[in-house]
């Protein structure tokens, strides 16, 4: 195993030496060497299992500590002001982030996909929040021998990278710095994607406390907590607790925040709500085994429209649309009480518009169990797992 590292330590140190060792060159030396000694040229991963597991063998000093990325990610190198780093992935959350430091990646076992986003910042909060607009550019699917470059400047990519097989496993020849990363949620909120800081982490599980607990004072005092809050922190605050509120308890902290941050706050909303779907997308994938099943999930959770999804769908099935019918049927994603949902889905993958899915509910269960409950079927259509599908037509 070592003896891989050793040669591609040493194209890395001629190559990088060649650039004074700028940091923002070491993209590009971390790919050109992966490209030129990919690991299925020498790295033997059932050999690298065996030595992580070996309780005799030495192991590098860890960067990350255990479940922080990866499950788990391993320190397998260390060169001189880099390391190669290697994930076995069971789950990887659609996270959208950038990077603080400079390398390159490939993919050792599985297939993933990735999805490439731009930010635009129109307003700068300080170095740990920004709003702005953010859109995709591009998904791809990415197999082993594929060598992609991120950076900071000269290879700034923000981008969600999902592993599809279990276990899928990634390998990363990447500089050391490790604080930095912004987390970007759609439409347009990033906010640093390392620890909170202490004045926040320490009050809001003190207000956690009280909350579970059914203290009496707990609303006042989350108010006043809320009312003094920047805006990194109240999103932070608004996401932490926004799963377990109501519709107006939503509305009556919003307003709260509304009178310090104004117009900001819709932000928070949109991106909130686009988080509730990405995460019951996410759930349900975690919940699946198949490698198809969880191929169209993560395609559903990545894919902006219609076009795109097919597009990526078609370079692993033979029939995009006949599969994802059958994943509606036999992937278990509705309850035996939620026909109604799936026949939407089944409209939704046939092209139909809300309008359509409508009428075949009424032609399947009879008009009036769906009467009066147009708009309900509206924010299904374009708010569930499949709205990328969908027209986006108002009812």
């Amino acid at each position: 195993m070592l003896e891989y590292f050793y040669k591609l330590d040493g194209d890395i140190e001629r190559a990088w030496d060649a650039e004074g060792r700028d940091e923002d060159r070491f993209s590009e030396v971390a790919a050109t060497a992966l490209r030129a000694l990919p690991p299925s040229r020498g790295l033997d991963l059932e050999k690298l299992i065996d030595t992580l597991l070996d309780p005799a063998v030495t192991k590098p000093s860890q960067l990350a500590p255990p479940g922080v990325f990866g499950q788990p990610g391993a320190t397998v190198f260390r060169g001189r002001d880099y390391l190669v780093e290697v994930y076995f992935w069971q789950q990887s959350v659609s996270a959208i982030h950038d990077h603080p430091f400079c390398g390159a990646f490939t993919l050792l076992q599985g297939f993933s996909v990735e999805a490439v986003y731009s930010f635009v910042t129109h307003e700068d909060l300080g170095p740990r929040a920004r709003l702005g607009n953010l859109s995709l550019e591009s998904l791809a699917l990415i197999e082993p021998g594929h060598v992609g470059a991120f950076g900071r400047r000269r290879h700034a990519l923000v981008h969600a990278l999902l592993h599809v097989p279990v276990p899928s496993v990634s390998l990363v020849v990447r500089t050391e710095r490790a604080d930095g990363y912004l987390r970007y949620f759609p439409p347009g909120v990033a906010i640093a994607m390392d620890a909170p800081l202490e004045t926040f982490e320490r009050p809001m599980q003190l207000l956690d406390t009280l909350r579970l607990s059914g203290h009496p004072g707990y609303s006042r005092r989350f108010e006043g907590f809320l009312r003094s809050a920047d805006f990194e922190t109240t999103f932070r605050i608004m996401s932490r607790t926004w799963f377990g509120l109501t519709a107006q308890e939503r509305e009556t902290w919003l307003n709260v925040a509304r009178e310090r941050h104004g117009d900001r706050v819709e932000m928070i909303r949109e991106a909130l709500q686009q988080a509730e779907v990405d995460y019951e997308a996410d759930a349900l994938r975690q919940r699946l085994s198949d490698p198809e099943h969880r191929f169209i999930t993560t395609a559903l959770l990545l894919s902006g429209n219609r076009s795109e999804l097919l597009d990526l769908l078609a370079k692993r099935l033979t029939d995009p649309l006949e599969s994802l019918h059958r994943f509606i049927d036999e992937a278990g994603v509705f309850a035996d009480d939620e026909a109604a949902s799936a026949a939407i889905a089944h409209v939704m993958v046939d092209g139909g518009s809300a309008a359509d899915a409508i009428e075949r509910l009424a032609a399947t269960w009879g008009e009036a169990e769906f009467s009066g409950r147009e708009h309900e079927i509206h924010a299904f259509y374009t708010g569930c797992a499949f709205a990328p599908l969908g027209s986006r037509e108002t009812v």
